[in-house]
């Protein structure tokens, strides 16, 4: 009687905490979609007559140790795709102590009935979010092999998500995986394969930072029939796309690197070869990089904008570019490095000395590289090689001609060499002339000085937009 008791306590005391747990979840529930439609309404620069993209919670069922809700998405006000979402809240949830495990999964309707076809009439994505006790989250994404077969056939492997987040210790880390997709039908072929990606950033001071990389392989293209009527050989393949990034936080600078690469690039048999780039930004403000990073940029008035820009130049930004393009073992290369700096007091007490600007561009093209590269661009849109090559020559010796001596060329290259620095203006080895330019700021164009107190202005009206415009195409 005594262990009967207390299972029958154990019982109570569980399927009332479970049951408080559900009413929290469809509080926060209720309270995410608020914030998620405010995120999408001030990031898209939507319109209070016209979402672009909205949810609605139109559902909520709380049970004891479950929950069920339904959400509508609505899409640029045409389209409504319905989300069905089932909850289960509880200290013990298939044996793992968490609070709450939901499964997202679509609704089959007429917007959804292609791809439930496609997917063997399951629920083509299913997304599962599981919530411990210390507010950490895994969000795994799954979207099932579809096969859509009519007049083409569409065909894709599959993508595996998963996302970990934890408040408590500020980190997001995930990873997504999926053996691409191949798309076929009247003769023409599009296939990508090898989709990968990893993100891992922590929070540091209300920013995240840590690195990213994505990679896609084996891309390749055959248009068909129809794209032969435009070009001879309709044929285009990638071996490997990748991206990557890198951010830091040293004090109050932000420092990022950004690297993309693509390899073995061949368009209807010709050869283009490889192209690298690396992007380094140094000494960046924290609080302008949290500006833009929470989309906050667009809100600000001309007057806070024209502030935080200062504050950029204030803090000693540093940018360098590097581009290489590499093909049949000739190297073509492009660089790029920026320094600034502005005055860190008072932006009219200023002496001409604290201010700082060096640029440099440097760039070096092999002359038989970018000749092969337009000739064979024009061959294959069905010029023949005389004519591409006429036509080549034609236009770089109008491009030498017509640069102002800002393109010079060789025997084996066309070259450009800008350097700015000191006041001093050098092009291609020849010093410009700045006697007749005003070396102080225009009072029409000086920067605010951030001793005065913001300019008021006053709200500016949203445009009213015609019915007839497309807001997709409006947004893009």
């Amino acid at each position: 009687m005594i262990l009967l008791a207390i299972l029958v306590v154990v019982g109570v005391v569980y399927a009332a905490v479970s049951f408080q747990l559900g009413k929290a979840f469809e509080e926060n529930a209720a309270k995410e979609v608020q914030s998620l439609n405010l995120a999408f309404s001030q990031n898209l620069g939507q319109f209070s007559h016209q979402k672009l993209f909205q949810i609605q919670q139109t559902d909520f069922q709380n049970h004891i140790f479950s929950s069920q809700a339904q959400y509508i998405v609505h899409l640029g006000g045409m389209q409504t795709i319905k989300l069905n979402a089932k909850t289960k809240h509880g200290p013990l949830i298939n044996l793992q102590p968490m609070r709450y495990l939901t499964v997202y999964e679509l609704e089959k309707d007429a917007n959804t009935a292609k791809l439930f076809q496609a997917a063997g009439d399951k629920s083509p994505v299913k997304v599962t979010v599981k919530t411990g006790f210390g507010d950490n989250s895994d969000i795994r994404t799954e979207i099932l092999p579809l096969r859509y077969d009519k007049t083409a056939s569409f065909i894709f492997s599959g993508l595996d998500s998963l996302i970990q987040t934890n408040q408590q210790k500020s980190f997001i880390k995930g990873q997504w995986k999926s053996d691409g997709f191949k798309i076929f039908g009247l003769g023409a072929e599009f296939l990508m394969s090898g989709l990968k990606g990893n993100i891992n950033l922590k929070e540091n001071n209300g920013l995240y930072i840590g690195d990213n990389n994505y990679s896609i392989s084996n891309i390749k293209i055959d248009g068909g029939e129809i794209a032969k009527m435009m070009t001879v050989n309709p044929t285009a393949s990638i071996d490997h796309i990748s991206y990557s990034s890198k951010s830091n936080k040293i004090g109050g600078d932000y420092q990022t690197t950004i690297a993309f690469a693509m390899n073995n690039a061949q368009v209807a048999g010709f050869h283009f070869g490889n192209l690298k780039s690396n992007i380094q930004v140094d000494k960046l403000p924290v609080d302008m990089i949290q500006q833009i990073s929470q989309m906050r940029y667009s809100q600000l008035s001309q007057n806070e904008k024209e502030k935080l820009w200062l504050n950029v130049l204030k803090t000693n930004p540093q940018f360098k570019i590097n581009i290489q393009w590499e093909n049949n073992g000739q190297i073509a290369t492009a660089l790029f490095d920026l320094e600034a700096k502005m005055p860190k007091k008072s932006f009219k007490q200023a002496d001409p000395q604290d201010f700082l600007f060096r640029a440099a561009v440097n760039m070096d093209i092999p002359k038989d590289m970018i000749q092969q590269a337009l000739s064979q661009s024009l061959m294959i849109a069905n010029h023949s090689q005389a004519d591409a090559n006429h036509k080549t020559t034609q236009f770089l010796n109008r491009l030498v001609a017509n640069s102002d001596g800002l393109v010079v060329e060789d025997n084996q290259s066309y070259k450009t060499n800008i350097v700015f620095d000191n006041n001093r203006l050098v092009v291609n080895g020849r010093e410009q002339n700045f006697n007749d330019l005003d070396t102080t700021l225009p009072e029409t164009l000086s920067l605010p000085d951030e001793t005065q107190p913001p300019i008021d202005e006053a709200p500016t009206q949203p445009e009213t937009l015609p019915n007839s415009v497309n807001p997709l195409e409006n947004l893009l």
